[in-house]
C-alpha cells in the first residue's frame, strides 16, 4: 500500500525530508494538538485535483494548508524552488496577512500552544474572538501529554540533546502554568524555535501591552479624536505625542502623568533588527527598525532598512497589529511612507527606483491599480526575455503585493506562475500554481 507522504510527495512533486515523512505517515494521523490549530489536513483531501481546503487568490500561491483551527485559518507549508516544504506561515482568513511560524510542525504547535496565554487584549494577528476556543488549563494538559512531549522532543532535537529539549518544554510547560506568557516566549528566542512570530510577539510586548490602557475607540471619542487615523497614529509611538493631547489622553484614561504608558522602543528596535538581519520580506520587522533608527537620529540607515524591506508584502506587515497603517495609508506601505519623507538622506541610486517613484508618485488611477499594473507588466517583460525565476516572482508580487481588485485577475496570475515555475524547473511550485488555478475556477 503507498505510503501518505509518497501520495503527497507524487501528487505536487514534492521532495520530503523524514521528519515530514513522519508527519503524514504517522503523527498528522495519531496526535491531539495542544492549540487551537487542530484540524489536520488529511492526505486524501491534499491530493484531490481542486482541494476544498484551499483559499484561492488568497493563500499563497507558493503554499499548501495543513492545520488549521476550523474558523478559516491556516498553518499552511511555503514550497521552495526544490520543492521542500522550506517553512510554515500561520494564515490569517480576516484579510490574507501571513507570519513565519517556524520551519517544522513542532515549532509551529508550541508557538500555537504559547499563543493561548497571550493577553485578552485583542490581537490583530488572531483577533476573531473564535479562535480562542479552549481553555489554557486543556491547552497545558495536551501539551504535557507523553506523546505531544516524544513526539516534540524527537522533532526538535536535530541541533540540541534530546534531554536539553525536554528540558525546555518542562520550562515551557512551568511558565504556562504560572501564566507567564512572555517568559514562553522568551524561552521559545533562546531555542530558535517559531523565530520570526515570537520575535513580532516580543515587538507587542515592547510596544501594544503597554498602552492597552489608552489604546481604545472610548478613549479617543472623550478626547473628540477621529479613531482612524488620527488616534490609531499617536497610538504607534507614544513618546511623539503633544504635551496638550498627552494630558488630554491621560485624563480621559483617568491615569497620572507618572503612569502614562512607556513603550520598550529601544528593546524593539533591537528585536526588529535581528529579524532584519535574517530577511528582508517581512514589512513590520522593517517598520519598528527603521522607525527605531528615525527616533534615535540614525536617518541613513533608516533609509537603508525601510529601502531593503521596500518590497515585502503589504500582507506580511501586520500593520494594524502595531498601528502603524495610519501612515501608509496613502503609499500602500509604511516603508514606503516613511522614505517619503526623509528625501534628503536618499543616497542618489534610490531615485532611480521606479517602485518607489510609483508608490510616493501623483496618480490618476488608485494605488491598487497602478502597482498591479507595474508588476503585471515586469511580470509579462521578463518572461519574454526568456528570465523565468524573475518572471515568477513579479507574478508572485502582481497577485499579493498590495493584492489586485478583482478575484478574476488571479487566473492570469496563477497561470502565469505555474509557466514560468515550470519554465525554471521548479516543478513544484508549478503544479501547486495549477492546483490553486483549478481551485478558483472551481469557486467562481
Amino acid at each position: 500500500m503507498t505510503s501518505h507522504s509518497t501520495l503527497l510527495a507524487e501528487r505536487y512533486e514534492l521532495h520530503l525530508t523524514q521528519n515530514w515523512t513522519v508527519w503524514f505517515d504517522q503523527a498528522s494521523q495519531q496526535l491531539r494538538l495542544p492549540g487551537m490549530m487542530r484540524q489536520i489536513a488529511s492526505v486524501a483531501d491534499l491530493c484531490q485535483p481542486a482541494p476544498e481546503l484551499i483559499w484561492p487568490g488568497f493563500m499563497l500561491p507558493d503554499s499548501l494548508p495543513l492545520i488549521g483551527n476550523r474558523y478559516g485559518d491556516w498553518i499552511c507549508g511555503r514550497i521552495d524552488e526544490a520543492g521542500t516544504i522550506r517553512e510554515l506561515i500561520y494564515w490569517f482568513h480576516g484579510g490574507g496577512d501571513w507570519i513565519p511560524v517556524g520551519t517544522s510542525v513542532a515549532e509551529s504547535v508550541l508557538h500555537d500552544a504559547v499563543d493561548q496565554f497571550r493577553s485578552e487584549r485583542e490581537q490583530m494577528l488572531r483577533g476573531a474572538t473564535e479562535s480562542r476556543i479552549d481553555s489554557q488549563a486543556g491547552v497545558l494538559l495536551r501539551l504535557d501529554s507523553p506523546e505531544i512531549r516524544g513526539w516534540l522532543a524527537e522533532q526538535l532535537s536535530s541541533s540540541e540533546e534530546t534531554k536539553v529539549v525536554a528540558s525546555t518544554i518542562d520550562g515551557l510547560v512551568n511558565r504556562l502554568s504560572q501564566w507567564d506568557h512572555l517568559g514562553a516566549l522568551q524561552l521559545l528566542r533562546q531555542q530558535g524555535w517559531a523565530q520570526d512570530a515570537v520575535c513580532c510577539d516580543l515587538l507587542e510586548a515592547c510596544l501594544q501591552t503597554p498602552i492597552a490602557i489608552i489604546a481604545s475607540k472610548e478613549i479617543a471619542k472623550r478626547i473628540n479624536a477621529p479613531w482612524f487615523p488620527e488616534y490609531v497614529g499617536l497610538l504607534f509611538d507614544t513618546d511623539q505625542i503633544d504635551g496638550t493631547i498627552r494630558r488630554k489622553i491621560a485624563d480621559a484614561a483617568e491615569i497620572t502623568d507618572d503612569a502614562w504608558p512607556q513603550q520598550d522602543w529601544k528593546l524593539a528596535g533591537e528585536i526588529a533588527e535581528t529579524v532584519c538581519a535574517r530577511r528582508q520580506d517581512l514589512g513590520w520587522a522593517t517598520a519598528i527598525a527603521g522607525w527605531h533608527c528615525e527616533r534615535t537620529q540614525q536617518f541613513e540607515q533608516a533609509v537603508e532598512i525601510y529601502t531593503r524591506g521596500l518590497q515585502a508584502s503589504s500582507f506580511s506587515d501586520q500593520s494594524v497589529r502595531f498601528n502603524a497603517h495610519a501612515d501608509s495609508e496613502e503609499h500602500g506601505k509604511f516603508s514606503a511612507a516613511r522614505l517619503g519623507c526623509l528625501r534628503e538622506k536618499w543616497p542618489a541610486s534610490l531615485h532611480e527606483n521606479n517602485y518607489l517613484q510609483l508608490l510616493l508618485g501623483e496618480r490618476t488611477q488608485s494605488l491598487l491599480a497602478v502597482v498591479s499594473q507595474y508588476w503585471k507588466k515586469q511580470a509579462q517583460d521578463r518572461e519574454s526575455a526568456g528570465d523565468f525565476a524573475a518572471a515568477y516572482h513579479a507574478f508572485w508580487a502582481w497577485g499579493w503585493d498590495l493584492g489586485v481588485s478583482r478575484l478574476t485577475d488571479y487566473e492570469d496570475i496563477l497561470r502565469g506562475l505555474s509557466r514560468c515555475a515550470s519554465q525554471a524547473g521548479w516543478a513544484a511550485r508549478a503544479v501547486i500554481a495549477e492546483t490553486h488555478l483549478r481551485c478558483l475556477q472551481r469557486s467562481t
